[in-house]
């Protein structure tokens, strides 16, 4: 019966999906419950980290499903929203192609926080929550999300992660996201209750409280003795690495079997530190709130993998802002959300401010049109002797220096009064923040060749025993107390209180 219920309901949920219409919650949720039943009784697959198999299309099916969904796209946005009413033509969807589409206008984080609520979709009943951004960029970003884009997003979540067996009512899944990401601490949390998940809701605390919770024995029925999944943002993982490692801690205090981290570059080096210490596969998420429900998995190779029936993925030239298609190419990411999976807040050409280069990947993984590796943020990109190194670049590089800390703190000066990006031919002042008890000028020399064996030019580099106040913005550090980071009188006040 659970066999022909899920037939019927995945019909169901294709058919709407054909027809540009969204598909019952109640059917979404629904197959969230058959695969509950299925596993209890047949036992749940054996899971990891790799990226789900969804639908597939052979690329010139992508780019067809792509178009259609993109010109259902823009007549919502210029009949509906005031912002693009104004901004575009009243027919602007008619005979748009995915070519002529790389002609209109993108939408900054600027232009949100100027016009605000312009974006909100007038024909949306169901706004549930505003939520802001962490503000990693600037200033915080406002916007909102409706009660079937907040249900959706969970279901797929939960669908995605009882699936792949990484979801299961015999888990305990601690979280250990700030508490500020409203969006995604809702959907972590209600999509654990639609997988039967126990969810232990635990946010940035400091580092050994969380150690704590997740090596502490449970007595919860039918669940398992310890926390098995714990999902965190990367470098607050990292530090977890770290202190763990200081209080003499090893992946037998664990009993993990699936730690996913996001929000941060999953440096190699980082990525080796997770796994090593805690003794699971790392997984990682590529998303923002701006984009939902558009967001990408990593796979094995390292590289993360989008699903473009969601949303049109795009690359553009940081400074030119042409479209880049080549493999290999580097540039910055540009969304846009497709209606109506998405309607509520919806955006145009999405400037997300996170640079990537395109990838071919051979993992196996379902490809519709959108593989990446992800940079980092564009704001920290350094343009020098006609190169672009980019935030990924700097962790790669300085991340094998010997005595450099663990997650990388690192601070590239400004060459100008204004805070320009390095630009130019002219040489770099680099500091980092090296292990406590290291020789400084070692680590300082170290990392000065590493950095000029990349192809940087280098006038110094300055090696710091305690954060800078200027350095690779880590956004856990700031709701911890300075004790947390080091001592008192060496942490500035800004680190903590937030820039």
């Amino acid at each position: 019966m659970h066999v022909i219920e899920a037939l019927a309901v995945q019909m169901r949920v294709a058919f709407m999906r054909a027809i540009l219409r969204r598909p019952a919650l109640g059917d979404l949720q629904r197959m969230v419950q058959l695969a509950r039943a299925d596993f209890a009784a047949l036992g749940p697959p054996a899971g990891g980290a790799g990226v789900p198999v969804g639908y597939s299309f052979t690329p010139a099916e992508a780019r067809a499903v792509q178009a259609r969904l993109l010109r259902h796209t823009l007549r919502n946005a210029v009949q509906n929203v005031p912002y693009y009413r104004e901004l575009l033509r009243p027919d602007a969807h008619r005979g748009v192609s995915l070519a002529s589409f790389a002609g209109f206008p993108v939408t900054t984080k600027d232009d949100i926080r100027r016009h605000g609520d312009r974006f909100l979709n007038r024909r949306c009943t169901d706004v549930a929550l505003y939520i802001e951004t962490s503000g990693t960029t600037g200033s915080r970003l406002g916007m909102y999300l409706s009660t079937y884009e907040l249900e959706a997003w969970a279901a797929g979540v939960a669908l995605a992660g009882a699936t792949a067996g990484n979801l299961t009512p015999a888990d305990v899944q601690q979280v250990n996201l700030a508490a500020e990401s409203r969006g995604d601490w809702y959907v972590a949390e209600r999509a654990a209750g639609l997988a039967g998940t126990t969810a232990i809701m635990q946010g940035t605390v400091p580092p050994r409280d969380a150690l704590v919770s997740l090596a502490a024995e449970r007595s919860l029925p039918w669940r398992r003795s310890k926390v098995s999944t714990v999902t965190a943002e990367t470098t607050y993982l990292v530090e977890l690495v770290r202190v763990g490692r200081e209080q003499g801690m090893t992946a037998a205090d664990f009993a993990l079997r699936r730690v996913t981290g996001g929000g941060d570059v999953a440096a190699s080096h980082y990525v080796r530190a997770i796994e090593g210490f805690f003794g699971a596969p790392y997984a990682d998420a590529y998303g923002a709130s701006e984009i939902v429900p558009v967001m990408a998995l990593r796979c094995r190779n390292g590289f993360y993998h989008f699903d473009e029936t969601v949303g049109l993925i795009e690359l553009i030239d940081a400074v030119t802002r042409k479209p880049l298609t080549m493999n290999g190419a580097r540039g910055c990411l540009v969304v846009t959300p497709f209606f109506p999976w998405r309607h509520c807040f919806p955006l145009i050409r999405y400037w997300t401010g996170d640079m990537a280069e395109r990838a071919d990947c051979r993992c196996g993984a379902t490809q519709n049109g959108g593989v990446f590796r992800i940079l980092g943020r564009e704001r920290y990109n350094i343009f020098q002797s006609g190169r672009l190194f980019t935030q990924w670049d700097c962790l790669e590089t300085l991340g094998g220096v010997p005595g450099a800390s663990l997650p990388l703190r690192y601070w590239v000066e400004p060459t100008d009064a204004a805070g320009a990006t390095p630009l130019g031919d002219r040489p770099l002042k680099v500091h980092i923040q090296a292990v406590p008890s290291s020789d400084l000028v070692a680590v300082a020399a170290a990392s000065r060749a590493a950095l000029e064996s990349a192809g940087l030019s280098v006038a110094e580099v300055v090696a710091h025993m305690h954060p800078h106040f200027h350095h690779f913005p880590l956004r856990w550090e700031r709701r911890l107390p300075a004790h947390e980071l080091g001592p008192a009188d060496t942490v500035p006040a800004a680190l903590t209180e937030g820039r």
